[in-house]
């Protein structure tokens, strides 16, 4: 475990070096919240929403500022390249275990992603606080926590399978899209899912995008009933076991079809 936990150091060290990339990263981040925010405020105005819809929508997308900046995973592109060039050999003849070492690295990176969202934390909780009028009680604290780390682990199991899918597709970045557009849909990131048809919401509450975006956002500003949370946790257990299991057997076939073709 030594060599993860120098992988994860390298990482850390390469974050502080490139921090003006993060800084304008998280800048990318948070500018479509502020505009959905005025776009609230607009319609707020017009008499079209009332205030504690606004309040909710607004706080909505600022929790999903946070949630992206300390969950989010981004291996697919380079490791699609490195597979398309030919790189990931030096990765092979490594004493390593290339999952793991990615691993390290996206954990490294999201933890100072983290860090760089600190000194924003005296304005955005406030202004969350302001929009919602409710303090976060211990129990919402934990469970949102809990899924957080979950959603981290499958977004990570998610970019891996997309990244590998490189030994078969020649246009395999196109599936990131593709994730881009579920988690939209079904993740609610780009609209609350109470935007849309109660079926369409009963459909997104089984996907793993589901537990990524909306709820989470929802646990922290309108608590669900305890058997839904249940529920929720259940589903978001079981989709970290079957994308684990399925990246390790995607894994397994791709080193295979790799050695086959002469690799």
């Amino acid at each position: 475990m030594r060599k993860y936990w120098f992988i994860m150091k390298l990482a850390w060290q390469s974050s502080l070096v490139y921090r003006g990339e993060r800084i304008v990263w998280l800048l990318l981040e948070i500018a479509p919240a502020v505009l959905m925010i005025n776009l609230w405020q607009s319609l707020l105005r017009s008499g079209r929403i009332d205030q504690s819809q606004f309040s909710f929508l607004s706080a909505y997308y600022l929790v999903n500022v946070f949630i992206s900046r300390v969950s989010g995973v981004n291996l697919e592109d380079k490791l699609i390249d490195d597979i398309k060039d030919g790189r990931i050999s030096n990765y092979l003849l490594k004493p390593l275990s290339l999952p793991l070492s990615l691993f390290a690295q996206e954990s490294s990176w999201r933890i100072t992603a983290a860090l760089y969202l600190l000194p924003l934390m005296p304005f955005f909780l406030p202004l969350i606080g302001s929009f919602t009028g409710l303090g976060v009680t211990h129990w919402q604290g934990i469970f949102f926590g809990l899924f957080i780390l979950l959603s981290f682990l499958q977004k990570y199991f998610v970019a891996w399978i997309i990244g590998l899918t490189a030994f078969w597709i020649d246009e395999s970045k196109s599936l990131v899209h593709a994730r881009w557009m579920a988690e939209g849909i079904f993740g609610g990131i780009w609209l609350p899912l109470t935007f849309f048809p109660v079926w369409w919401q009963k459909i997104a509450s089984f996907s793993p995008f589901y537990i990524w975006y909306y709820f989470p956002a929802r646990l922290l500003l309108d608590p669900f009933p305890i058997p839904q949370i249940i529920k929720g946790m259940t589903v978001a257990i079981i989709w970290t076991l079957l994308l684990y299991l399925f990246a390790r057997f995607i894994w397994s076939r791709a080193k295979f079809h790799y050695s086959a073709v002469g690799g």
